[in-house]
């Protein structure tokens, strides 16, 4: 469904909630001021709203990108305790202010990349690439898991250039797993020139079915930056692979 006209309030404060599967798609500059809620099915936003974005418990509802529907929305996604929940969809996506007041984590699927720039992206909670690739160009600190694939099989990837630093929380390998959850997940982590990672204790390649199914595909692999794991770096599960070209890796 495609609304293309302006969508307005009459300074009501009226919003829009999102409740059933299929793609809804706002290319119009709207005026309403109220929130939009994500329930079930996906977004498209043309443009910035004026309100808040707000994900609600159910995980089937996804904010969406598509071709030509790239704009960072990311000022406006605020107050959320759910999960965050981005569907990049096949396109290059960046975010540059996903800010402190989510607390639920971020939850990335679909091809194509979310990139995170620059020092606003303060989001807490987990986070999770579980299709394409979750980027951090810039300064990015937190107290919670960072993971790549999840226990539905899916592949996903993390690429970091920048600084990424796990503290303040309670961390364990598995606090930075790449391939989890399942036989057949696949996980790559890229760490690329420029990145400077600080993890706060230690990583994991595949899973060791500790918390979940033990298997998976995880690939490590650095090009160059620095990679402190901060304690030990497992290869468990099914396959994994550690592919050291240049930078300094430290467990």
């Amino acid at each position: 469904l495609i609304f293309s006209g302006v969508i307005g309030d009459s300074g009501n404060g009226y919003g829009i909630s999102v409740v059933q599967s299929g793609t809804l798609i706002l290319s119009g500059q709207n005026t309403f001021s109220g929130n939009i809620n994500m329930q079930s099915g996906n977004i498209r936003l043309l443009f910035a709203p004026i309100g808040e974005i707000r994900f609600n418990n159910v995980a089937t509802g996804f904010l969406q990108f598509g071709p030509g529907i790239t704009t960072d929305v990311s000022s406006r996604i605020k107050n959320n305790t759910p999960v965050v929940r981005i569907d990049t969809n096949g396109q290059s996506v960046t975010f540059s202010s996903l800010d402190t007041t989510n607390s639920g984590g971020l939850l990335k699927k679909g091809a194509g990349t979310l990139t995170l720039s620059g020092s606003g992206n303060t989001i807490r909670g987990a986070i999770q690439s579980t299709e394409g690739t979750l980027a951090f160009t810039g300064t990015f600190t937190t107290a919670s898991r960072i993971s790549a694939s999840d226990s539905a099989g899916n592949t996903g990837a993390i690429s970091i250039s920048g600084t990424v630093t796990q503290s303040g929380g309670s961390f364990t390998v598995r606090s930075f797993q790449i391939a989890s959850g399942s036989n057949t997940s696949v996980g790559t982590c890229n760490i690329l020139p420029g990145a400077s990672v600080t993890l706060g204790g230690g990583a994991m390649l595949g899973d060791n079915g500790t918390g979940g199914v033990a298997g998976g595909t995880g690939t490590f692999n650095q090009s160059g930056g620095t990679f402190n794991a901060n304690g030990d770096f497992w290869t468990a599960g099914g396959t994994s692979n550690v592919n050291l070209k240049i930078g300094r890796a430290h467990v």
